[in-house]
């Protein structure tokens, strides 16, 4: 049997024992407590697992936790801020046991409630800090006709007068647990000065109240807790001409606190109500300087610190500008503080809109502006490790330009390999120093308007970049353009002819198409303007050159053919093969007229050393079995296996 006792009378402090006796297995701790309690829940100092914390399914306002005890027998602790309810019970084979932890008897006839007066989170406060004002409430479980408070007998309390009130204004009632309570209060902040549990005597008179003098005396709990951390670092040196450096620090303790807002006050009667502070004082001397911080329930962080302010001047300090002063170019910014191993310095540089740079190893920096504007300040300032420092300075730069628009126009009436290609632009040429022209195969700065055309047919993107007379350059502009490709126009071999016969040109044009065909000169043609017309030249070559024109892209495309009339069979009687690109074979053109013909050469001992069929495609070369031969005379014949069997013989001679 296990008794059980009312949370009301549940304790904040207990001290146990896990038993092990008679083999006792599992040993299990149930909790009770105010759901607000459970971040200072601690068992043996340590957490619950949060795994094991549940909320109670018929008041949410409570929560049930639960925790194993391992381990040999032995006496534990469990605290809390929160009142609590709990019992430990064993488990074995043989036994099992459990029991009440404890229970603490209170006096039901009465409550503690406070409000700090600072709260903007809206919840109730279950403690107080340190110099946080406070209102007290009592909640009685009879309406008083007077109610004397006795905090002359509460150190640490202020004010700490008695207050005695008769008929005393009642704030409201409330129904705790199925009975009314008055709620009375004083019209008043209180402030304590340390952290600590404090209880506050309470007389009060009441016509119920079944004792002689119908007086109860009660005690009202207030728990202060140490307040949210607040303390502050200042910047190394202290001198007059210094802006010292007030930087806030601050933590929370237990996620009990979420800073709201912060004051500092200086001795001067200034204030500022920020994290971190900047102040530049007026004369030497010891100064006060208080910091404080709010916490959302009310509790306030205070402290005060003592600085000393030495009369001393920091180095003067500039800061040059450097770079095409354009949107969205980079601009170097150079202080005239240089870097000194000696004594560290920290560079800041403050460019507006919460754009901050800082730099502990380099005097310099880098920013680019994404507008354009006029007179836009820039912040600079330098600390020493050690010395006086020197003020902040604020350099206006004078404008920021715009970035110039890039345009410009292609006109072509043939989009053609080797066919001009012009380009316009509007832009004032007065207005632009410098254009960067890339075409797609090759780049150029020419001034427009200009022609320049594409060797190649293919597609090409065309880019233009300018720079205006203040240096500033715009973004690329493109245009794409497709070079059409010309026709392949190939007139044909040469020819060799006889004289007074006729021959088809072989041209012939790819890819196929929709051409139109030139050929020029015109004489001796069946026609100037098809693809295979029929020559029948005089006495002396001739010379075609074809023009291929595409109906289409009009891109043309030439080549030009020879038709040599033979009126008899030439042969030369000496050549030099010494490959210097001039007469190094043994040609003989008028064997063009003869296929068939088969030619012999030999050599002064009238050993055969060539012969050859189709001697126009496979001339001698002076060569015998790959080997040049030295300068001689060679006889050759000649068999033109033509209707007449004409049959020729000479010499020939290799000249050296």
């Amino acid at each position: 049997m296990i008794y059980l006792s009312p949370i009301e009378q549940g304790s904040k402090d207990a001290l146990f024992y896990a038993n092990r006796k008679t083999f006792i297995d599992f040993n299990y701790l149930n909790v009770l407590v105010l759901s607000t309690g459970i971040p200072s829940l601690r068992i043996d100092g340590n957490p619950f697992d949060p795994v094991n914390i549940i909320t109670h399914p018929n008041n949410p306002a409570y929560s049930v936790a639960i925790a194993r005890i391992t381990g040999a027998a032995g006496q534990h602790r469990l605290t809390c801020d929160s009142v609590f309810n709990a019992t430990i019970y064993g488990l074995g084979y043989f036994e099992s046991y459990g029991y009440n932890v404890g229970t603490f008897v209170n006096n039901l006839n009465s409550y503690s409630q406070i409000q700090n007066t600072l709260n903007t989170n809206g919840k109730i406060d279950t403690f107080t800090c340190p110099k946080t004002p406070v209102r007290l409430y009592a909640k009685l479980a009879h309406a008083a006709n007077s109610i004397t408070w006795k905090f002359s007998q509460v150190p640490g309390i202020n004010p700490n007068a008695d207050s005695v009130v008769n008929n005393p204004p009642l704030v409201r009632t409330e129904i705790i647990n199925g009975r009314t309570y008055y709620v009375y209060t004083l019209q008043q902040d209180f402030t304590f000065n340390a952290p600590g549990t404090y209880k506050i005597p309470i007389a009060y008179s009441s016509t119920v109240i079944e004792n002689c003098n119908q007086t109860e005396n009660v005690e009202l709990t207030v728990l202060v807790k140490p307040g949210p951390p607040a303390d502050f670092t200042i910047s190394n040196q202290l001198c007059l001409s210094d802006t010292v450096r007030f930087t806030g620090t601050t933590s929370t303790v237990n996620g009990l606190f979420n800073y709201s807002s912060y004051l500092w006050n200086f001795d001067d009667g200034s204030a500022q109500n920020t994290k971190d502070a900047r102040k530049r004082f007026a004369t030497t001397g010891n100064h006060d300087v208080r910091y404080r911080v709010y916490a959302d329930n009310g509790c306030i962080g205070d402290t005060i610190k003592t600085i000393n302010i030495i009369n001393g001047t920091g180095p003067q300090l500039s800061m040059t500008i450097t770079g095409n002063r354009c949107k969205d170019s980079v601009l170097t910014f150079t202080s005239s503080i240089t870097p000194n191993a000696s004594n560290p310095t920290t560079w800041y540089w403050d460019f507006g809109g919460g754009q901050v740079v800082t730099s502990g190893s380099s005097n310099s920096t880098t920013h680019s502006f994404s507008t354009a504007g006029t007179n836009i300040p820039v912040r600079h300032s330098a600390t020493f490790t050690t010395g006086c420092q020197p003020d902040t300075i604020t350099v206006n730069i004078p404008v920021i330009y715009n970035n110039p628009t890039a345009s410009f126009t292609i006109v072509a009436d043939t989009l053609c390999p080797g066919k001009p290609v012009q380009y316009t632009s509007a832009i004032s040429a007065a207005s632009v120093r410098n254009w960067s022209w890339n075409f797609g195969n090759g780049t150029g700065n020419q001034f427009p308007p200009f022609s320049r055309p594409f060797t190649n047919s293919g597609n090409y993107t065309v880019s233009l970049v300018i720079t205006d007379t203040v240096g500033c350059g715009s973004a690329p502009v493109t245009q794409n353009i497709n070079i059409n490709p010309a026709p392949v126009v190939n007139a044909g071999p040469d020819k060799y002819i006889s004289v007074n016969t006729s021959t088809t040109l072989d041209a012939t044009v790819s890819p196929v198409g929709n051409y139109s065909y030139f050929w020029t000169p015109g004489t001796y043609l069946s026609s100037a303007t098809t693809l295979n017309p029929v020559s029948t030249p005089a006495f002396t070559p001739v010379t075609y050159t074809l023009e291929v024109t595409d109906r289409t892209t009009f891109c043309t495309g030439k080549d030009a053919v020879t038709i040599i009339p033979v009126s008899q069979l030439y042969i030369p009687t000496a050549f030099t093969p010494n490959n210097d690109g001039r007469n190094d074979k043994w040609n003989i053109p008028g064997l063009a007229l003869y296929p068939d013909a088969v030619v012999s050469v030999y050599n002064r001992w009238g050993e055969k050393i060539f012969e050859t069929k189709n001697y126009i495609n496979n001339p001698w070369d002076g060569k015998y079995k790959g080997i040049q031969q030295s300068g001689d005379t060679f006889v050759y014949t000649i068999v033109l296996n033509d209707d007449k069997k004409q049959f020729f013989k000479g010499t020939v001679t290799i000249i050296k």
